[in-house]
């Protein structure tokens, strides 16, 4: 007779080397009995890299911020009942922005489901459509099949190799006792699996190139989505690609697609409108300032004269472009996505391409028969960037005022090059996609723009730099970093440097710039102003804290990052009116330029 414990060992082990052999390096890890069999499988796999914290939200967000730097799926392993729940804003955030996890979530067997087990809620597919595969795995018996097991993981594996990735959940009972004898499994208890054959190998059972490729970060091939777009043609080309067009990229994962991205909108002879989350931020022959230069009439007048639209990527930051292509009458509007589903708000597109920008960029190239010259419009288009960023920065650098903007600004003039930005939700994005013409070389961005949530987003960044090993800076809102407090301990574990820059206006200061009816009503239940600042709670946590008074200050800050030997966190005090004032001045003065040609 095999004992439970040993059972749940076995079937513990199993999952956590077919994870790896999947591409999972790491692994993230709360406290809890239920998922004993789990933990210990993952503490005794020599190749996994653990971290562990106590809050199962802050987790979670911790693992998206290690997937989205290492573009490979994380495991994360939690114990039952509302520990699951903890995970929810992660995952949607994950399936929004096509980022691969893999929950982990142990529970009860079915004889202790709906009868008052302590700790016990029904954990089957609660996701809901959130994931691209909710599978649960019963209890591990004396009959249980290794083989099966391999085979039934294997199959829920499958959307991590979707060109945009999806959660995997795996809800795995156990049954008690949890609590091994051992830590190790004995090589008895291995080769009473079966399994020989698997045993001697590096790779899954099934889909075993597809899960290599993913392990060895190689590439996965593509499968375009049946739109009705698979076939191509070459005068379906030639009538788009002799318009007059213009390429928008918005957000981008992985800095190799945004550069094919760059090659297609050179192929054409397009300029190209670069979303701040695009990874193209940092090249100078981009339209970093659309925002701005769609406030003026020449800036409007000169998008006007595009004919053709090229949309890639994922969600825009910006309002005012988002207006100008749901209201733009071009003739032809593409868009090229490897989602399920086009991210054209406002106006459908005429095709939706649902395939990485590669794909689409190998697909176009032989239809290509020579390269077009860039077009008046585009080299006005750049010539008007060009005026509004010096235009910008002369105004930016005369200023005095320690103003949520002047922050921006300098940081996106004054980062170390080849860094991690992380940027924070609601203003702090907006602000950035508006103000940052060109940030310094190597400049990797990421956001949590899938749902734009504003929960989880120092998690988040703590665990980019966590599998990054580089420096990191960070910029939040006050109501963000609130949501996030317990993740303070994570930053004070951070082993690389890392700035995090809160913009304190005193509750959803943003909400100013919305027609909310009435100024009490604005206050009391948008804004909500809470007064607090932060330097406590950077004591609790034993973090360097800074709070400067002017530009300079806070210049000289951003310009000490590269030497920081610990985590810091700067907090950067204005009022809501402020940052209102200080975003109806701006507007108004943009409005009020001439670019002359």
């Amino acid at each position: 007779m095999i004992h439970q414990q040993s059972l749940n060992s076995m079937q513990s082990y199993l999952i956590l080397e077919e994870l790896y052999r999947w591409g999972v390096r790491h692994c993230c890890i709360a406290p809890g009995s239920r998922s004993t069999p789990l933990t210990v499988a993952a503490v005794n796999h020599k190749e996994m890299i653990l971290h562990r914290h106590f809050d199962e939200r802050g987790l979670g967000f911790f693992a998206l911020g290690i997937a989205r730097a290492t573009l490979a799926p994380v495991a994360v392993i939690t114990t039952s009942g509302t520990a699951v729940a903890n995970l929810y804003p992660a995952v949607i955030e994950a399936h929004q922005s096509g980022v691969p996890l893999i929950i982990l979530s142990a529970d009860r067997p079915p004889r202790l489901q709906n009868c008052g087990a302590n700790q016990s809620i029904w954990q089957r597919d609660i996701f809901g459509t959130f994931v691209g595969t909710s599978t649960t795995i019963e209890p591990p018996t004396e009959s249980f099949s290794a083989p099966v097991l391999l085979a039934e993981l294997d199959r829920a594996l499958a959307p991590l190799t979707r060109p945009f990735a999806d959660v995997v959940h795996l809800n795995i009972m156990y049954d008690e006792p949890l609590y091994p004898q051992s830590l190790a499994l004995s090589k008895s208890e291995l080769h009473s699996l079966g399994i020989e054959d698997w045993l001697h190998s590096s790779r899954p059972l099934l889909l075993p190139q597809k899960a290599e490729a993913l392990a060895n970060g190689t590439g996965l091939g593509e499968e375009m989505h049946d739109h009705g777009n698979k076939h191509l043609t070459e005068a379906d080309w030639r009538r788009f690609s002799g318009c007059n067009g213009l390429v928008i990229v918005g957000a981008q994962t992985d800095p190799a697609e945004a550069r094919e991205a760059a090659k297609l909108a050179n192929m054409l002879g397009w300029p190209v409108v670069t979303d701040i989350q695009s990874q193209l931020r940092t090249a100078g022959n981009n339209i970093g300032l659309a925002d701005l230069l769609l406030l003026t009439e020449q800036g409007k007048a000169c998008f006007s004269q595009f004919n053709a639209l090229l949309q890639i990527g994922g969600r825009l930051v910006s309002k005012r472009l988002q207006a100008f292509l749901d209201t733009h009458t071009a003739d032809i509007f593409w868009h090229v996505h490897p989602g399920e589903y086009p991210l054209t708000p406002g106006k459908p597109s005429d095709r939706f391409f649902a395939m990485s920008v590669a794909c689409f960029y190998q697909t176009v190239l032989p239809l290509e028969i020579e390269r077009k010259a860039v077009s008046v419009s585009a080299k006005t288009l750049l010539q008007l960037n060009e005026m509004m960023d010096t235009a910008l920065y002369s105004r930016m650098s005369g200023t005095n005022a320690l103003s949520e903007s002047a922050v921006v600004h300098r940081l996106a003039t004054s980062i170390p090059n080849s860094c991690n930005l992380f940027i924070g939700n609601s203003l702090s994005i907006r602000l950035f996609d508006q103000l940052s013409a060109k940030l310094p070389d190597g400049t990797r961005v990421y956001a949590n723009r899938g749902a734009s949530g504003i929960d989880g987003l120092l998690a988040t960044a703590c665990g980019i730099a966590a599998a990054s090993k580089k420096l990191t800076i960070v910029v939040l809102g006050d109501t963000s970093l609130l949501h996030d407090l317990n993740s303070l301990h994570l930053l004070r574990n951070a082993q690389m440097p890392l700035m995090v820059v809160v913009l304190n206006n005193d509750g959803g200061g943003i909400f100013h710039h919305l027609p909310v009816p009435d100024e009490n009503l604005r206050r009391d239940y948008y804004q909500m102003p809470h007064g607090y600042a932060f330097d406590q709670a950077a004591a609790m946590f034993g973090i360097a804290y800074e709070t400067p008074q002017t530009p300079e200050q806070f210049a000289n800050l951003a310009q000490g990052v590269k030497k920081l030997g610990s985590p810091m966190l700067v907090e950067v005090k204005t009022t809501a009116d402020d940052s209102y004032a200080d975003a109806r001045e701006r507007t108004s003065w943009v409005q009020s330029l001439t670019l002359k040609l």
